[in-house]
C-alpha cells in the first residue's frame, strides 16, 4: 500500500509527460538515460528518476529471483484486474494503482528480453 501511495505522489509531482515517474517506469533505456544524467548533475527531476530506477531495479530483482513467481504474481493481478468493480471513483482509482503495477511488471519483462 506503501508503494501505491507513493507512486500516486510521484505522479502528482511531474510536470511533463517525458519527465514523469509513468513514462520512466515504461521506458527502461530513457530510465537509464536520466539516471546517468543524474549522477553527473542533479536536477529537481532527479527526484521523480531516482525513485523510477529504484522501483523499477525492485521488480527486477523480484523477477530474477524466482521468475516463476514473477509469473504466477502476473496471473493473479491480471484476473484481478478483469474482476474488479469499477462503479465510483475509489474502485477507478484502486484499479488504476493496479494497472500500473501490472505495466510496470510487463516493463521490466520486456527490458529483460526473451530468455
Amino acid at each position: 500500500m506503501r508503494y501505491i501511495s507513493f507512486l500516486v505522489y510521484l505522479l502528482l509531482l511531474s510536470c511533463s509527460n517525458t519527465s514523469s515517474y509513468d513514462y520512466f517506469i515504461m521506458h527502461p533505456n530513457e530510465l537509464q538515460k536520466a539516471y546517468s544524467a543524474c549522477q553527473i548533475n542533479e536536477t529537481s527531476r532527479c527526484v521523480v528518476v531516482k525513485q523510477a530506477a529504484h522501483d523499477v531495479s525492485e521488480v527486477i530483482y523480484e523477477q530474477t529471483r524466482d521468475p516463476e513467481q514473477f509469473g504466477k504474481k502476473i496471473m493473479i493481478l491480471q484476473a484481478e484486474l478483469e474482476m474488479m468493480k469499477k462503479n465510483n471513483a475509489a474502485d477507478r482509482k484502486t484499479y488504476e494503482e493496479q494497472l500500473k503495477k501490472l505495466q510496470l511488471m510487463y516493463a521490466v519483462l520486456g527490458a529483460q528480453g526473451p530468455e
